[in-house]
């Protein structure tokens, strides 16, 4: 029985042919992987930020000013020392990438659920589902991460980012609540 926490040379016969493809060679793989840099991530958070405020949505704001980077430190100050891996400093134990890709799309798509119909949420959220999937993809194909690294990160993105949303609501529903009781 082999780890699914490994290489995929084998796993990948089947989309080999994708992966290798001329027009997703591996410098398009690496501009992906780039994406998740400082500054694309700074200016992709400042954007939602700039955009929560246009639409009047200080929630959303607070969401993506304080998420993706909850969701990083996390991911590089807890997750990487927690499981640190002899392997060096690739393959680190979560995908810091794929944590922050996730948690920005994440916000996003709350963006998109607050301010949309069902529709616009559906069609939004399954293309912001593909920005992750992309990173995921791009790690491996460059033997960045193994499968589990990227899927921890995404989920660490997305819990951090769901979880801060659900306990910054509750806290408004609270107060709320205390002022209506309290006449």
């Amino acid at each position: 029985v082999r780890s699914v926490d490994g290489p995929l040379e084998g796993e990948l016969r089947v989309s080999r042919f994708v992966l290798d493809h001329p027009f997703l060679s591996s410098g398009f793989w690496q501009q992906v992987i780039d994406l998740a840099g400082a500054l694309p991530l700074v200016c992709a958070i400042a954007t939602l930020v700039v955009v929560a405020m246009l639409v009047r949505d200080g929630f959303i704001a607070i969401v993506a000013s304080v998420g993706p980077a909850l969701a990083i430190g996390l991911s590089e100050g807890v997750g990487k020392p927690l499981i640190a891996r002899p392997e060096g400093p690739l393959y680190g134990f979560p995908s810091t990438h794929s944590t922050s890709v996730a948690a920005v799309a994440c916000v996003a798509a709350l963006l998109i659920q607050r301010h949309s119909s069902r529709v616009g949420f559906a069609i939004g959220a399954l293309v912001l589902a593909l920005v992750p999937t992309a990173m995921t993809v791009a790690l491996i194909r460059h033997h960045h991460h193994f499968v589990l690294d990227s899927i921890a990160g995404i989920a660490l993105g997305v819990g951090t980012v769901c979880g801060l949303a659900g306990l910054l609501s509750f806290d408004a529903l609270r107060r709320a609540r205390s002022v209506f009781t309290a006449s």
